[in-house]
């Protein structure tokens, strides 16, 4: 499954963004068809989680650029980064915790 997962977050609320994720996804996996789109406020910050499939030709060559960009830049609070990659919804989630 290809999973595009754009995630705006602090570290006070990254437990919620992991649990509301789960929530979502848990009976209804993300498919071409459905866009899932998660927005709620906590600590006073905005916390977005949106996840559909891409077809490999979206994803072209970026995966190992946003991978590096994310581990450099993620300690920084309310960084904004995309996922890019061949992941499944639990697999995903291991990159933000």
């Amino acid at each position: 499954m290809y999973v595009l997962m754009k995630a705006i977050y602090s570290h006070q609320v990254r437990e919620k963004v992991v649990a509301r994720f789960l929530e979502l996804t848990k009976d209804n996996p993300p498919n071409p068809a459905v866009k899932v789109h998660s927005t709620h406020t906590e600590c006073g910050k905005l916390v977005t989680i949106q996840i559909e499939e891409v077809t490999p030709e979206k994803l072209g060559q970026r995966i190992g650029e946003y991978m590096k960009t994310m581990m450099k830049y993620e300690d920084i609070e309310g960084f904004e980064y995309d996922i890019k990659g061949t992941f499944s919804a639990e697999e995903a989630l291991k990159l933000i915790e």
